[in-house]
């Protein structure tokens, strides 16, 4: 499709109007339903909401005051969780059953993901970023260059993953992604990616029956060279109604095999933060370096960093799963505490997250040395 404005470019638009799109059948459905007016009146909110997040999400890519662009993303993210509210009343309304909002919610939650990442990325006060000292006039110039950088990056990444969508390897990741992983396609897409395009090693910690694995295998497989792939995984079994195990170490083998990449993959059994696996890891990479780090174990995030920090190339890709999610899931809040201490820190530079719960980025080498140092 051709672009005429730079919001066109911005995957959150591109999302906003989907989501549009599908609410308008919803409301379509339940108007043919027997309803009362204040359902009428939840229906009509939820339809200016969606158009407000998409006309602020337009508005503010327009502007050129990084404040002003800032607020305007953060009023679309507003209008976003007023849709999913409205969303949520019209189930206790009993207009619509959960069933029918889950496809809407799932989108909802990725347009607030993206709409947190702009907001910080243009908004001063964020705590996304830590100054010892309040901004001086004269670095205004360079600190706005900083940020218009990682925007850029930001907005590159989410172009990328769109073309990705169009090609073949698209279709291959989705066959593997419902048969061997929990990670969103977007996700794996983007492991393929900076497989493909890393200048080290790749390092995955916590494997569990490969997909993220295969993801990567792929992208060393497509990229020309002989990158070293090694993936750590302690074993054990999971419940899950669509990759529930028994032997996780078992199965991760067998689909390995199945798609032909158990040579291209060194298989470490053990825990990330063992003495024994620390050096094993470092013993196949002998003197050379990680460009790419997957992590999607435990939720001890930092520890699993730190055992591994010195391996890391300048700007290594970071995917960090079990960011953001339900708070059912244990694991996401000393995940994110984690990640942002590290952001804090200028350790690791956000580019995004993506799918339901999983943080993407890049290792700040330098930064991290200086601190530690």
């Amino acid at each position: 499709m051709r672009t005429y404005f730079d919001h066109d470019k911005l995957d959150v638009y591109q999302l906003e109007l989907r989501f549009i799109e599908w609410v308008t059948g919803l409301l379509a459905k339940i108007k043919q339903r027997p309803t009362d007016a204040r359902i009428a009146e939840v229906s009509d909110q939820l339809d200016r909401a969606s158009l407000s997040s998409l006309l602020n999400t337009a508005e503010g890519n327009g502007r050129r005051r990084r404040q002003t662009r800032a607020k305007f993303f953060d009023d679309a993210r507003g209008s976003v969780t007023e849709c999913a509210a409205c969303l949520d009343a019209l189930v206790a309304k009993s207009a619509c059953t959960k069933q029918e909002i889950e496809e809407g919610k799932e989108m909802l939650l990725r347009i607030a993901s993206i709409l947190t990442k702009l907001v910080a990325l243009f908004d001063s006060s964020s705590s996304s970023r830590v100054r010892e000292e309040p901004p001086e006039e004269a670095f205004e110039d360079e600190n706005e260059e900083e940020d218009e950088t990682g925007y850029s990056d930001s907005l590159s990444l989410m172009h990328t993953l769109m073309e990705y969508r169009h090609e073949p390897i698209h279709s291959e990741l989705l066959k593997i992604r419902n048969k061997y992983s929990m990670l969103h396609l977007d996700v794996l897409i983007l492991i393929y990616h900076f497989a493909k395009i890393c200048s080290g090693h790749i390092l995955e910690i916590g494997a569990f029956v490969g997909g993220a694995t295969i993801a990567a295998a792929f992208g060393v497989r497509d990229s020309g060279h002989n990158k070293k792939l090694i993936t750590i995984e302690p074993g054990g079994s999971v419940k899950h109604k669509r990759l529930g195990t028994r032997n996780i170490l078992r199965d991760l083998e067998r689909n390995l095999a199945r798609q032909h990449i158990s040579e291209m993959v060194t298989l470490i059994k053990g825990r990330s933060f063992d003495a024994a696996t620390i050096r094993a890891v470092h013993e196949r990479l002998a003197p050379d370096k990680i460009g790419l780090l997957i992590l999607d174990a435990d939720a001890a995030k930092r520890r699993d960093i730190e055992c591994y920090r010195n391996t890391f190339t300048d700007d290594c890709w970071m995917v960090i799963d079990d960011y953001y999610g339900a708070d059912s899931n244990e694991k996401i809040t000393p995940s994110r505490a984690d990640v942002d201490a590290l952001v804090a820190l200028g350790s690791l530079e956000p580019l995004g997250f993506y799918g339901w719960s999983t943080w993407v980025g890049r290792w700040r080498r330098r930064v991290a040395s200086d601190q530690s140092a």
